[in-house]
């Protein structure tokens, strides 16, 4: 069940490998007996999954693709909520039968937005952005729960992403034939491994269709492991530039849980894209962290999750101007000037520009800096 203690030619590569990677299942085992009861799992499986956490934060290359069954598509929760219903949503059965869509608004803008691995974990999220967009406009918002197959192994969880991806891509497809929904007006929006499913979503919508694309897809710190590294996937199996008309990503944890290569057409950085302001730095001491097991899982996961606070908050405020840059070095050096290339991040984007952009954050909300 484990993997073998690494050779030594690996050891000089990296040096935490070497010394975290016999601790992994010590550490994982430490943590259990806090957090036995504190998610509904079993033992063994919080385990591992601790194990996975502590894998990925740590950058130790245990994770292996996996094959894994088939998606039974009654498990999935679709919630449709549109200016008529904001807080009572209506399921939507992603067969496409017998849908109730006397809600659906063709002409409005439709916004489908998903969580990432683990997303029962302190996921209050996703709601929270669907109010945003219904405060301040008219929208169609989607909210997809997957938990049922985010709950598990990382590797487990990856895998059934396509899969997801491809019953949800039907069902988009389905809507547009039944209520007229417009891709020309749809953004798919995704975290961490929702993130990657927002891309290939888009990837599949257009197979579905001869080749349209949605609007829009935002991956909010895409997720890394197993899609951009160890090694990086094949174009069509993770979020690239064109999953969609137009495709942005917030790198807010890269190289650890989240994707540490450009796979949007415009890339932001905020705090330099792996450590966020205002977060705990990651290392041993994390092993102190008491309470339940989502405490210890929103504390190590806090740079990642802070792409989808940023997005939250740009739907209101727009605060987050981003400076053009060639890298977070010349920027923190003051090196890059203000110029036409300058952009904002989150929800109010330019869909004209293209590149790299840096910008710094408070350590708390409100985190723009205008």
């Amino acid at each position: 069940h484990h993997s073998p203690i690494p050779l030594a030619s690996n050891i000089s590569k990296n040096n935490n490998y070497c010394l975290f990677f016999p601790l992994v299942g010590l550490f994982a085992s430490i943590l259990l007996v806090q957090y036995a009861n504190s998610i509904e799992v079993s033992q063994h499986l919080l385990h591992e999954i601790i194990e996975d956490v502590i894998s990925i934060v740590f950058s130790i290359p245990t994770f292996n693709k996996i094959t894994c069954s088939d998606v039974n598509s009654t498990r999935l929760r679709y919630y449709l909520y549109t200016p008529n219903n904001q807080i009572n949503a209506t399921r939507l059965n992603p067969e496409g039968q017998d849908n109730d869509l006397t809600n659906f608004d063709p002409s409005l803008e439709t916004k489908f937005v998903t969580h990432g691995w683990l997303g029962e974990v302190n996921e209050s999220w996703p709601e929270d952005i669907k109010n945003a967009y219904l405060k301040t406009g008219n929208y169609n918002i989607i909210l997809l729960d997957w938990t049922a197959y985010s709950t598990h192994r990382y590797s487990r969880s990856a895998c059934f992403v396509p899969k997801i991806a491809n019953a949800t891509a039907r069902l988009l497809v389905q809507l547009k034939k039944d209520a007229n929904l417009d891709l020309n007006k749809t953004h798919l929006i995704g975290h961490s491994l929702g993130g990657q499913m927002a891309g290939i979503t888009g990837q599949f919508i257009q197979n579905l269709t001869s080749g349209e694309k949605v609007k829009r897809v935002t991956g909010l710190d895409a997720a890394g492991p197993l899609f951009c590294y160890p090694r990086v996937d094949h174009k069509d199996e993770r979020i690239t530039a064109d999953d969609a008309q137009f495709v942005d990503g917030i790198h807010s944890n890269d190289g650890e849980f989240g994707c540490n290569i450009d796979y949007a057409q415009s890339n932001f950085y905020p705090n330099c894209g792996r450590s966020q302001s205002g977060c705990t730095k990651v290392d041993v001491s994390l092993l102190n962290i008491t309470g339940s097991f989502n405490e210890f899982f929103s504390k190590i996961s806090c740079s990642h999750g802070r792409s989808h606070q940023y997005w939250l908050e740009s739907i209101s405020k727009n605060d987050f101007s981003s400076r053009s840059c060639s890298s977070c070095l010349f920027f923190q050096g003051n090196l890059c000037s203000a110029n036409s290339d300058d952009n904002v991040m989150g929800e109010y984007t330019s869909f004209s520009k293209d590149g790299e952009y840096f910008l710094k954050t408070n350590t708390e909300a409100p985190f723009g800096l205008l």
